[in-house]
């Protein structure tokens, strides 16, 4: 119920039950076991801990509210998955991190606490949030640009990102394309088409090479699973983004890189991806491209086929 308000930003209510997350037998994510008492918004606290929850794109796009946050507190401390580390150092670089497994239930360190996915309720009353803060939030390695450049080496083509698998077990198959769908948006000329996904896909690119002679480029020193900060710079160098919904649509979005997100219709299609004229309200550079059916991106690879051929052309 509350994702289905979410998704109408119905905030009010929505919010309000989605703090039952914790209640779904479903609901898989660590909960961080403290007697501390959960932060609001009219608590001044000295050293407050937010925790991660639910997956990597999930935190991202919480990480937002960060600055919103800390006007509220003398000290933020996150205990978060380390991948995510450099990208909040540069986003906070006076945020402290904290291990988890090092908690002890009666250190008095720490004077509230928090997860991460409620930070949103803090600030989100209504969509006039989003055209008050509409930039983008989190940057890439600048150190990294430059090496990952090198490898590209195609000055005089256009660069695209490109992610089409989930490995969501409940939504991953309703959320996926294959090589094979995306080949009228693969075959457009002028375009060096750039791997992102964070599995392997080495057999299905290698099988769709011998079928259709095009190749997708993959970047093989670089760990898109264990390496985000590496993965968020190379969206940084790429010119644009095509995208299902996984983690890269919220780095990409994160980042302020203009993107097409193919997004399901029905299964598959999460709460946060309400638009506005097709524009993501929660990141403004993604455009979203959704089903006209469920199950059947024929519709959606024409749109988005046009649209690309109409930046690159």
């Amino acid at each position: 119920l509350a994702l289905c308000q979410l998704a109408k930003s119905n905030y009010k209510q929505g919010w309000s039950n989605y703090s039952s997350r914790w209640l779904y037998k479903n609901f898989d994510s660590f909960v961080f076991k403290t007697n501390l008492p959960k932060f609001t918004i009219d608590t001044h606290s000295k050293n407050l801990i937010i925790w991660d929850e639910q997956g990597i794109g999930d935190i991202i796009l919480f990480l937002r509210f960060l600055k919103d946050i800390k006007p509220l507190v003398n000290k933020i401390y996150m205990s978060i998955d380390e991948r995510i580390h450099p990208i909040i150092k540069r986003l906070d670089p006076e945020i402290l991190f904290y291990d988890k497994k090092e908690f002890n239930p009666n250190n008095n360190f720490f004077n509230h606490q928090i997860p991460i996915g409620d930070l949103g309720p803090l600030f989100v009353k209504n969509n006039s949030y989003f055209l008050k803060n509409n930039k983008s939030y989190i940057s890439s390695n600048k150190q990294k640009i430059p090496i990952l450049e090198s490898k590209l080496n195609n000055k005089h083509k256009f660069k695209c990102g490109i992610s089409w698998l989930s490995v969501n077990r409940t939504i991953g198959l309703a959320k996926s394309l294959t090589l094979d769908d995306l080949k009228p948006i693969l075959s457009i000329p002028n375009i060096t088409f750039i791997d992102l996904q964070y599995n392997d896909t080495k057999k299905e690119r290698e099988k769709f090479y011998n079928k259709s002679g095009i190749t997708i480029t993959k970047i093989n020193d670089l760990d898109n699973f264990k390496d985000i900060d590496g993965v968020i710079s190379l969206i940084d160098v790429c010119d644009f983004v095509i995208t299902i919904s996984n983690s890269n649509a919220h780095f990409s979005g994160a980042l302020g890189k203009e993107t097409f997100l193919l997004l399901p219709k029905g299964k598959g299609k999460l709460w946060y991806w309400t638009s506005s004229n097709n524009k993501s309200i929660w990141y403004p550079s993604v455009e979203i491209i959704e089903q006209e059916e469920p199950g059947s991106w024929d519709k959606a690879i024409k749109i988005l086929e046009q649209k690309v051929k109409e930046k690159v052309e």
